[in-house]
């Protein structure tokens, strides 16, 4: 399975979110490739994060500033996706796979 996800951290229940112990159970991730940015790219996103539904609420009153936050997000995100179709293309994607 291919996953696309905004941290390196997988969490089994969305209300466990803020629970640190809590972790998949290795076996339900033996055939996931999991994709993610790194923490340095994360750091130079709008506001060092990635856009959430909360910036609808930290923003209500500033939608024009959350627009942006999102549209630059994106910008910043379209090369990753471009290296990623490479090294998937080049089948050089095997060489950068790490195991969690």
């Amino acid at each position: 399975m291919l996953f696309f996800h905004h941290q390196e951290r997988i969490i089994p229940g969305w209300l466990d979110k803020k629970i640190e112990r809590r972790a998949p159970e290795p076996y339900a991730l033996s055939n996931v490739l999991m994709v993610f940015p790194s923490q340095s790219f994360i750091e130079n996103l709008p506001g060092g994060n990635v856009p959430e539904r909360t910036d609808f609420v930290t923003f209500i009153n500033d939608q024009e500033t959350r627009i942006k936050n999102w549209r630059k997000a994106v910008e910043l995100s379209a090369p990753l996706g471009e290296d990623f179709l490479e090294l998937v293309e080049s089948g050089k994607i095997k060489d950068v796979v790490e195991k969690l």
